[in-house]
């Protein structure tokens, strides 16, 4: 199985690249952590968003003593192998005066035989496709960089010509990739179309040699993934403070 430590890598990079919209954003490392934030120097007007220090497996002292030298509003995402979250991990953050705002679980996939195919869903090919998912949207996902250079690949469900679902593919490595914003409308949903998109997307990413799929999911979503071949290796335990 990846390790935490590589699996939350894949997470850090994709992130970064995901949130790089319209701002640069980027992954450092930070002691045994990864810093997520703003690329120095390049969000004058508006003022820097906010950072996520990503923390695999490491104890909440030393994290504390590490984000003294983050500036600015910073989310701790913390990552051990529980399955629930470690309650001692959470009771120290409380202690230290941080808030859980949310736990997610953290699931790997070794990918295999992935073929697959349902007509419904396809990749997203042209700039019309793109322009479909961000008025369904609402927003821009992807930037026309990212969908020119492949830096993702977006797979699309429609319903005759209506965009009814998405999900995409951020690779972070030749064998590795972060699954991103897997959504299907509120009309649309008990009909398969979730884990079609899924399985459509994960036979591209092993045809392509791609050999892990890495993902974060919400409590309901936890409940696709595992019949899709997802192992939990761990939760994510969001933390804030203010300052």
């Amino acid at each position: 199985m990846l390790s935490l430590p590589d699996a939350i890598e894949v997470f850090a990079k994709a992130f970064s690249k995901c949130k790089s919209l319209p701002t640069p954003y980027e992954a450092v490392p930070l002691g045994p952590c990864w810093l997520l934030r703003d690329v120095p120097g390049t969000r004058k007007s508006r003022g820097p968003r906010k950072n996520e220090l990503l923390a695999p497996c490491v104890p909440p002292d030393e994290v504390h003593r590490l984000m003294r030298d983050v500036p600015g509003r910073t989310f701790v995402c913390a990552l051990d192998p529980d399955p629930e979250g470690d309650p001692a991990v959470y009771r120290r953050y409380r202690d230290l005066g941080y808030r859980l705002i949310v736990r997610e679980a953290f699931f790997v996939k070794e990918l295999g035989d992935e073929a697959f195919y349902d007509p419904r869903v396809a990749r997203a090919r042209t700039t019309a496709d793109l322009q479909a998912m961000r008025a369904a949207a609402g927003t821009r996902k992807m930037t026309d960089e990212h969908f020119a250079q492949e830096q993702m690949r977006l797979y699309l469900a429609r319903d005759g010509d209506e965009v009814v679902g998405w999900v995409r593919s951020v690779p972070t490595a030749a064998d590795r990739s972060w699954v991103a914003d897997l959504w299907v409308h509120e009309s649309h949903r008990r009909q398969g179309l979730g884990g079609a998109l899924m399985r459509t997307m994960l036979a591209e990413d092993a045809s392509l040699g791609i050999r892990w799929s890495v993902l974060a999911a919400s409590k309901v979503g936890s409940l696709l993934y595992p019949q899709l071949g997802y192992s939990q290796v761990g939760t994510l335990q969001v933390f804030y403070v203010g300052r």
